[in-house]
């Protein structure tokens, strides 16, 4: 099972073997560099839960999405009628396998062939009617840039544009598969490289040479997580923002967004203009209000006294 704790330190004298070089002390630098940053990248079989790491040597790392569109050519318009379909994420991956003694050139050996078992589905009664239970998906997971991003908004800090880029680069990644990229390999090619300089470990009158250094190149097809319906989402009116806020997306790295401006509090003289405004409105009511009674009353006086004439 896949743990967070269970990262396994590399130790190029695990296995033992022979140094390339002979000397009487060693020290890896790629062990150490992996071991204490975490440069690794992580593969995790879905139906089984077993994992394996190598070091992040990295020599080609490209993304691609991809838009699919139908189109309907109808007679009278220039252009097509375009329907859109999905879009869909591929990963090219290619890094480099070293070893620095026979022993790490076995210990990857051992590793490539887990990875190698990781395309094969699990199968229930194997042994008879082989039907296939899980498909083989994969997780990968490659430091800040091959990661899963759950859904929801997008914890951050309260603060300056440079606060949150230290938050984001100070920030636990450990190499944990668990939370690797969801999805297919659909090619994985190993490079050997038996010829030339790099060439192999021959270990004569056996029959067996272990690869100083293998060359691994993949083709991953991502599959969106935690919901199907990845997009920008209608908020309010004129309000839309992508998975619902979740703008960490697929790099965990939202842009710092300047807070609204508070509304501008009016000046004291402005707030005593306001107040003696206020009042002589008042005041000016009550005297019309007075005025409409006092003009009634003499009307009520005199409509008395032309009756009393009569």
């Amino acid at each position: 099972m896949a743990d967070s704790d269970d990262f396994k330190p590399f130790n190029a004298l695990q296995y033992g073997g022979e140094l390339e070089r002979s000397t009487h002390t060693f020290v890896d630098g790629s062990d150490a560099y992996a071991n204490n940053h975490r440069t690794v990248i992580s593969f995790l079989h879905q139906p089984s839960q077993n994992s394996v790491t190598f070091k992040a040597f990295i020599s080609t790392f490209n993304e691609t999405c991809n838009s699919d569109w139908a189109s309907e050519r109808v007679f009278g318009r220039a252009d097509p009628i375009y329907m859109f379909r999905q879009t869909d994420r591929k990963i090219s991956l290619a890094f480099k396998v070293p070893a620095a003694s026979s022993g790490e050139a076995y210990e990857n050996l051992g590793k490539l062939q887990l990875l190698a078992q990781f395309l094969y589905p699990a199968y229930k009664n194997a042994a008879h009617a082989q039907t296939i239970t899980q498909s083989p998906l994969i997780r990968i997971k490659f430091m800040n840039l091959l990661a899963n991003r759950p859904g929801g908004p997008v914890a951050t800090i309260d603060g300056s544009a440079t606060e949150l880029y230290n938050e984001y680069v100070t920030s636990a990644n450990d190499g944990n598969p668990a939370t690797g990229l969801l999805g297919t390999i659909s090619s994985l090619t190993f490079n050997h490289n038996l010829e030339g300089d790099i060439g192999a470990i021959d270990f004569k009158g056996s029959n067996t040479i272990l690869p100083k250094m293998v060359d691994v190149a993949l083709e991953f097809s991502v599959i969106h997580e935690p919901r199907i319906a990845q997009g920008w989402w209608s908020m309010s009116e004129n309000i839309m923002e992508f998975d619902g806020g979740n703008s960490g997306f697929p790099y965990g790295a939202p842009l710092y967004e300047d807070p609204e401006p508070a509304a501008p509090t009016p000046a004291a003289e402005e707030t005593e203009a306001a107040a003696e405004e206020t009042e002589a409105e008042l005041a000016e009511r009550t005297a019309a209000k007075w005025r409409a009674v006092d003009q009634t009353t003499r009307t009520a006086q005199s409509m008395a006294r032309i009756r009393e004439e009569k």
